[in-house]
């Protein structure tokens, strides 16, 4: 018989069901841990259950959870997922006539700049310029002062760089 019926008292991130139980020999139960992140920040938790056995020779077993949260500044809130990837995700509409949204992700912190060039390579608009950290981010392009004709965004932080054409029509 083994019953789960102690945890770290302090650790309202964490909870378990069932809190006890019983399990004959030779079967089994499935136990659902949930951690609830809202009010923790950045840092290593750690909690620990205890379940308790009336064989002589194991009367106890313990069972440690340790979890590293790391907080992101994320341009997008209803992104869960933090980029695994560095790179210009979308640019919408394109081609544009006026007014195009662009979405890129950093996998890892640093200086970033996302600007826009003409097909001769010259730099024609900074869009964006500066210290991020990694997540989801969007900037816009206002192509008020731009020619129709086909420009590269081009997304580079340290030696990662992202291209992508977009077509501007008027």
């Amino acid at each position: 018989m083994i019953g789960v019926i102690e945890g770290l008292r302090d650790d309202s991130w964490i909870s378990y069901e069932p809190v006890e139980g019983v399990v004959n020999s030779n079967d089994q139960i499935d136990i659902a841990l949930c951690c609830d992140f809202t009010d923790l920040d950045s840092g290593i938790y750690e909690s620990h259950l205890t379940f308790h056995s009336n064989d002589p020779v194991n009367d106890s077993v313990i069972v440690f959870v340790e979890i590293d949260v790391q907080l992101y500044d994320v341009v997008d809130p209803a992104a869960s997922v933090m980029p695994v990837e560095f790179g210009i995700v979308s640019a919408y509409p394109n081609p544009f006539n006026s007014v195009l949204q662009i979405s890129y992700s950093l996998e890892a912190a640093g200086d970033v700049r996302l600007g826009v060039y003409d097909l001769a390579g010259r730099h024609v608009a900074e869009l964006v310029k500066g210290y991020f950290n990694p997540g989801m981010y969007a900037a816009e392009l206002n192509g008020i002062d731009l020619s129709s004709g086909v420009y590269l965004l081009r997304l580079e932080s340290g030696i990662d760089v992202s291209l992508l054409k977009i077509v501007l029509v008027r």
